[in-house]
Formats: C-alpha cells, structure tokens, sequence
C-alpha cells in the first residue's frame, strides 16, 4: 500500500503539470488506452482525465530506435514487476523523446525530485543515477 501511495504522489504531479500543456508526455502520458484508463482506475478512481495532450506532443517512436533496449534496462532494475512499474517505464520512454532533461520532460520540478519516484519503483536504479 506504502508503494501506491507514493507511486500515486509523484503521478498526480506528472499529471497535473501534463493536463496544462507542461512537459513533452503526449496522449494519454504515453501510455497504450488501457493501461491510461487502468492507471487511473487503480490511482486515482473516479477521476475523469482527457485521453489528449494540451501540449500536443506525439509519440515517434522512429526517433528512437532504442526503445526496446530502454524497456528492457528500466525493467531489469525495477523493484518489483507490475502494472505501475510498466507504466513508469512507458512514461519515462515516451518523455525520452522529449528535447530537454527528463526530469523536465517529465515537468517534474527537478531532478533530485525526480530521482525519489526511482526508490519505490527501483531502488538500485536509483542508487546508480543518484549522480545524475
């Protein structure tokens, strides 16, 4: 429970700076239909997200043929597998393709910030980004 309350923090800030245009997450975060409409479902029940970017950021996948590469990693170091984990790892893969720090990307205020989601999600990422 301790997990999905803190997952549920740093989403809600994701979210919240994301449905006013901020950051470079397109449609739905960047998430498939199902899992958008499960990560509120499980987070944040009851609430109504508009499926579209304001920002009108696109996912081109083209632009980054290391996808699969990059899910792989992300999942190698997660914490536990699971629903929230994939979808932390399509947020963080679709906001690579952002042009500016992740962290900013993710319009998560700044890094360090940023870098407190990785505990809960994964703990030995994060240890080894901590100098990032």
């Amino acid at each position: 429970m301790r997990r999905l309350v803190a997952n549920s923090v740093w989403l809600a800030q994701i979210i919240a700076s994301w449905a006013v245009g901020e950051g470079a997450l397109p449609d739905r975060l960047g998430l498939a239909p199902e899992q958008f409409a499960a990560l509120l479902a499980s987070h944040f029940p009851g609430y109504v997200l508009a499926e579209t970017a304001v920002s009108g950021h696109n996912l081109d996948f083209s632009r980054m043929l290391e996808k699969q590469d990059l899910e792989t990693l992300l999942r190698q170091f997660a914490a536990q597998p699971g629903a929230d984990t994939e979808w932390l790892i399509a947020l963080i893969v679709a906001a690579c393709l952002g042009s500016d720090h992740l962290w900013q990307d993710l319009v998560y205020g700044r890094a360090p910030t940023c870098r407190r989601c990785w505990p809960t999600t994964s703990p030995t990422w994060s240890h080894a980004t901590a100098r990032i």
